[in-house]
C-alpha cells in the first residue's frame, strides 16, 4: 500500500519506516526495563497503552499527509508493545516460583511468538 499510495520503493519502505521502528523497539525495550526497576510496572504498563493509543489517534488523523509520520508512529507503536511485553514479562517472571520460571517464561515466549504470529 505504500508503494502504490505514496509510490515509495520496497527498499525505502524497509529502511526509512520499518528499520527506524525496529531499532526503537531496541532503545525504547531497554528503557522499559530501566523504568520498570524504578517506577513499577503500573507506570510503563500505562505508559505503553498512552504510546499505543496516541499513535493511533495520530495514525487515524494525519496518515494521509506524509509518509513520514508514518515512520514516527511506528517507532511509537513499536516501543508501546515493547513497554507492555517488558511489564508482561516482569510480572510472569515475579509471580512464579524459582523451579517453575524456566517452563513459565517459556510458554510466555511461545504463546507471544505464535499470537505474533497469527495476527492477534
Amino acid at each position: 500500500m505504500m508503494r502504490d499510495v505514496y509510490q515509495l520503493s520496497t527498499a525505502t519502505i524497509g529502511s526509512e519506516i520499518i528499520f527506524p521502528g525496529a531499532m526503537s523497539v531496541i532503545v525504547l525495550g531497554y528503557i522499559g526495563g530501566v523504568l520498570v526497576d524504578k517506577k513499577g510496572s503500573l507506570f510503563v504498563l500505562t505508559t505503553g497503552v498512552a504510546f499505543l493509543s496516541i499513535s493511533f489517534l495520530v495514525a487515524a488523523l494525519y496518515i494521509e499527509t506524509t509518509p513520514w509520520l508514518i515512520t514516527i508512529i511506528v517507532m511509537f507503536v513499536f516501543g508501546g508493545l515493547s513497554f507492555t511485553k517488558t511489564v508482561i514479562s516482569t510480572i510472569v517472571s515475579s509471580s512464579l516460583e524459582q523451579k517453575e520460571a524456566g517452563a513459565g517464561m517459556s510458554l510466555l515466549n511461545f504463546t507471544s511468538f505464535l499470537s505474533e504470529g497469527i495476527g492477534i
